[in-house]
């Protein structure tokens, strides 16, 4: 191997860590965001050309690393307690679905056509068109395909309070202080592989090529996760394991820059005796 591939074999290296040292701050940053699954990435090497062992068989010498893919961890997170009846987690496997801010307007609340999110972040509240909705606007999604509406006259409501069931179904007490009532139930959907889940920001997913269909269903049915009210899933980011993964990724960088400087210390020593 030559001085010069030496040379950008390092650089692969500083180019892979320095993107890995990126996706640890990323986790980092977002140790405190509801719903956060960490990314974690994964690295293959490079080979150049092929060369002779002393076996008299052929091999291929390595010219680097690469980053090979950025993975996340779905493993569920921590569930803290809240005071807001509209917030859940998830306990287990699924994904509360949502779809764009106004696809539904007072009166229609079909979400035919519309792009459809899957997420884990359950911090929901009431808008003023009486829709769950969560910080972005982003309506919930019910069971039957519509979306949540607790309250179609907003200004007088009709219920002076509501709470959430484990299988997901969301109950209203009526002002007059009848029996409760099921105002709706939250749809709950899992995938073949989350793993193939698209990540788009603001705690949502989108299915992609490799998660395959969604599968509808409520919680606590058929193998998905139920409802905890009054509840919110905390990011899943280990913090010691970041900040050694931080550590190590700053040690391989700092070591591919030594291959480098000494490289050019090979480079400078050839300069001088040529002359």
């Amino acid at each position: 191997m030559s001085i010069t591939s030496t040379m950008y074999t390092a650089a692969s290296g500083m180019d892979s860590f320095t993107k890995a040292i990126s996706v640890v701050s990323d986790n980092v940053a977002n140790v405190n965001t509801i719903g956060y699954k960490a990314n974690e990435v994964l690295f293959a090497d490079l080979v150049g050309a092929s060369y002779s062992t002393l076996a008299g068989t052929a091999n291929r010498a390595g010219t680097g690393t690469t980053l090979l893919a950025m993975r996340s961890d779905f493993t569920q997170g921590p569930v803290m307690s809240t005071s807001n009846w509209a917030d859940v987690a998830l306990n287990g496997d699924g994904y509360l679905v949502m779809v764009p801010p106004g696809t539904a307007t007072d009166g229609i609340t079909s979400v035919a056509g519309a792009a459809q999110y899957y997420t884990r972040d359950g911090s929901l509240h009431v808008d003023e068109n009486g829709f769950l909705v969560n910080s972005q606007g982003y309506q919930a999604v019910g069971s039957d395909g519509t979306v949540i509406q607790i309250e179609t006259d907003a200004a007088n409501p009709a219920y002076s309070d509501y709470y959430v069931e484990a299988d997901g179904k969301i109950y209203g007490m009526p002002v007059d202080g009848s029996e409760p009532v099921q105002i709706d139930e939250f749809r709950v959907s899992t995938f073949p592989d989350q793993e193939g889940l698209v990540r788009q920001g603001g705690n949502l997913y989108v299915q992609g090529p490799y998660s395959g269909n969604p599968i509808d269903g409520t919680a606590g049915a058929d193998g998905n996760g139920k409802i905890m009210a009054r509840s919110l899933e905390n990011s899943n980011v280990d913090m010691t394991r970041e900040l050694v993964n931080m550590v190590i990724y700053q040690a391989d960088f700092t070591a591919n820059t030594k291959s480098i400087t000494v490289g050019k210390e090979m480079f400078d020593t050839i300069n001088s005796l040529v002359r």
